[in-house]
């Protein structure tokens, strides 16, 4: 079972569990699923998946989005420069 369900998050499972996977790419452009949480059922899944989505414990963003907390950080060092 591979279902997608927001943003570069997709639910799979295996004979014991429901894995969320964080869908990212690869070497050469490949897609790959790098799983991040473990459940026993489908509806603990989904709680996990709006838990997380909720409280920003895992960031949903593409690859190659910009790092907001760099750039915090050198935006800081300015300010104490000047």
């Amino acid at each position: 079972m591979r279902v997608p369900i927001v943003d570069n998050i997709v639910l799979t499972s295996d004979p014991h569990n429901f894995v969320l996977n964080r869908e990212e790419a690869g070497k050469n452009g490949i897609k790959r699923l790098r799983p991040f949480a473990f459940y026993p059922t489908v509806c603990g899944a989904i709680e996990g998946c709006l838990k997380i989505k909720m409280r920003g414990k895992y960031r949903f963003v593409p690859e190659n989005a910009p790092d907001r907390t760099q750039q915090a950080r050198t935006a800081s060092q300015r300010v104490v420069r000047v």
